[in-house]
């Protein structure tokens, strides 16, 4: 027990990074498909005011 302890001391700013980067990887898809979807519309009102 005292191992794992002296395991999660040393290493914490790896262990954030972990936790951080999972996190992350859990939000961000919905935001991307938000972005995404706004952006091909944007494209697609820009290609029809361009070509009538």
């Amino acid at each position: 027990m005292n191992t794992l302890k002296t395991y999660f001391k040393g290493n914490k700013k790896t262990i954030y990074m972990v936790l951080i980067i999972v996190a992350l990887l859990t939000i961000y898809p919905p935001i991307f498909q938000t972005i995404y979807q706004a952006g091909r519309d944007f494209g697609c009102s820009l290609v029809n005011v361009v070509l009538p």
